[in-house]
Order: structure tokens, then C-alpha cells, then sequence
């Protein structure tokens, strides 16, 4: 099927960072985890050509287990959920079994490709408080633009990080390419200092810029004691992402699937969520600013939570 460009949005009316503390990382001391979740397909029996359902999360969270995989995780410490195996019950599941084994040395990374929403433009009714959604496979329910179908088939921002949380690993990572996935990021967390639109061309800070505020929390004791759970997304909460058949993946997606032969900038082996996370951004804004923008893409800019320490994601090429 053909997608010159489509949004990573909710099934409405108009249609998912991480701390960068600027220090060399070492190899995980436990054992790598991954849950990694990918939904084109949100109807069952119906095909990619439908309205609701998109071209490319299923086979960006394929192209991420088998990077994973070749670069430093076993597969069997691997969880692959496509399509109509990727429900809000089975994350539940999945999530309970990785804390259920996991240790304090280890680290778990949750990678999502998908639907994101708000609950203000799912439902189309406006209210002066919002939340963001990742949504999840709809079971063959016939979708229904209201709350009560968010919270059948969707997680907010406070239910996913309570489920990550309940993982206790030191190291624990979310990637969420979707859209309005900045909004997983409490605005006091963002740290990349990018707007959450960046529709209006703001010049994006270089990566020395992202350090500075968690760089002075850290060392002045204010951070968190029990590292909170480290967020990217691939949009500001404010922002949708996009698809397309030019690059065969969600435009995030695509760069950070490359960025194990090109963002190990201290060049120790190892690729962290700091580095990843710039390596990522600077090539989608440089994407969409000379190539995107002539195919009519809007900008739209990759985000990092604040935290206590850098989390490593696998291993350079």
C-alpha cells in the first residue's frame, strides 16, 4: 500500500526522553531486557488499507527487536508484541513477568510504535486539562471516540510509568514513537529545552545544552533517590509524528535504528540513551528540514525526560 505521509495520531476527528548526563557509561553489570510493542493493525480482519490502521509500527518494532537482538540482548530476553498480540492485557502481562525476574543491576528498555493520543482530541470535547495515550490493539471492538474506549483500550502517562516503575531495575527506558508522546514528559522533566511545537522553526540545542539542568540536579542531591523511569519521544506533546513510504518506518524510528554505527560520540562500545537520543534528533530535523519539508512534513522534534543518570540502550556497531 502506498503512504506518501501519515500521521502517528489518535483515530479522531485530526489525528509518543530521557536524561543526558554527559558521562562515559559502562556495560550493564545484570541482564538486558526489552518489551517492545508495535500496532499497524488496530482492527482485526481488517488490513493496513483501512482508516484506523497505519503502515509501519509493526515493522519498526520488528527492525528494533532484531537491532536489539544483534547488538547486545538475547532473544529470549526479548518480548515482541505485534499487531493484534499487542494489547493493553498483554503489556500488563509482559510488564509483571520482566519485574517479576529482573534485579537491581539489571535494565529494561519498553520500545512503542503506534497510535498517541490526547483524551481532548480523541473525544473531540475540549477541556482545560489534558492527557496523553498510547493505544493500544482494539480486539476487534468497533472503536468508539470516547473516554470509556480510552480506558479499555489505551494507558495514560501515569499508568505506563506506574507499570515501568513497578520494574526494579536501576536502568529503565521508554522510547515512544507516536504521536503527542512529549507528553509522557512532565513539562518540569524536558530537559532538551526544545518547544512541544516546533512547528514555528526554533533552533534545536545541541546536545552540551541538554546536560546543563540535570548535570546541576544531580550534584546538588535534588534528584530523584529511585531513578525514575527515562522517556524519548518522537514528538512533542503538542506534536504529531509521521510515517512514510520514503523511509519504509515512523522518521524516528528509522534514525535511531541507525544510530548504533553513528552516535557512540565517546567512541567506548556502548550506546546510551543521551547519545541515541541526539544522534536521532539531529538527523530528523536535518531530514525533515531538506527533504521533508518539499514532501510536506512538518518539523517535529524528539524529546528527553530529566533523571539521575544516563541509561545504556546496546551495544555500537
Amino acid at each position: 500500500m502506498t503512504v506518501p505521509k501519515k500521521w502517528r495520531m489518535a483515530l479522531a476527528a485530526s489525528c509518543f526522553s530521557l536524561l543526558a548526563l554527559g558521562c562515559a557509561m559502562e556495560s550493564p553489570k545484570g541482564t538486558q531486557y526489552a518489551i517492545v510493542y508495535g500496532v499497524s493493525i488496530y482492527e482485526n480482519n481488517l488490513g493496513k488499507s483501512q482508516s484506523h490502521n497505519l503502515a509501519y509500527p509493526d515493522v519498526d518494532a520488528q527492525s528494533i527487536n532484531d537491532m536489539l537482538v544483534s547488538h547486545g540482548y538475547l532473544q529470549k530476553n526479548v518480548i515482541l508484541r505485534l499487531n493484534q498480540a499487542a494489547t493493553i492485557g498483554q503489556f500488563r502481562t509482559d510488564v509483571a513477568a520482566i519485574a517479576a525476574k529482573t534485579k537491581a543491576a539489571d535494565s529494561v528498555l519498553f520500545y512503542f510504535s503506534g497510535h498517541g493520543t490526547t483524551k481532548n482530541d480523541f473525544t473531540g470535547i475540549s477541556s482545560s486539562s489534558d492527557t496523553d495515550y498510547i493505544l493500544f490493539n482494539f480486539e476487534g471492538t468497533a472503536i468508539r471516540f470516547t473516554s470509556s474506549f480510552l480506558q479499555s483500550f489505551a494507558l495514560d502517562t501515569d499508568q505506563v510509568d506506574t507499570l515501568l516503575r513497578s520494574v526494579p531495575a536501576t536502568q529503565r527506558t521508554a522510547i515512544l514513537d507516536s504521536c503527542f508522546s512529549g507528553g509522557f514528559l512532565a513539562p518540569t522533566d524536558s530537559v532538551d529545552g526544545i518547544p512541544q511545537d516546533a512547528s514555528g522553526g526554533v533552533p534545536s540545542p545541541s546536545l552540551s545544552t541538554t546536560v546543563t539542568k540535570p548535570l546541576i540536579r544531580y550534584f546538588s542531591g535534588s534528584g530523584s533517590a529511585a531513578n525514575p523511569v527515562l522517556y524519548i519521544s518522537a514528538a512533542g506533546s503538542l506534536e504529531e509524528s509521521f510515517e512514510g513510504d520514503d523511509l519504509g518506518h515512523g522518521f524516528f524510528t528509522y534514525f535511531l535504528l541507525k544510530s548504533p554505527s553513528g552516535a557512540d560520540s565517546d567512541g567506548n562500545g556502548i550506546i546510551s540513551a543521551s547519545e541515541a537520543y541526539d544522534y536521532a534528533r539531529t538527523n530528523l530535523t536535518n531530514y525533515l528540514e531538506q527533504t521533508g519539508a518539499a514532501s510536506g512534513y512538518p518539523l517535529f522534534e524528539p524529546h528527553i525526560s530529566d533523571g539521575a543518570v544516563d541509561t545504556v540502550l546496546f551495544n555500537a556497531d
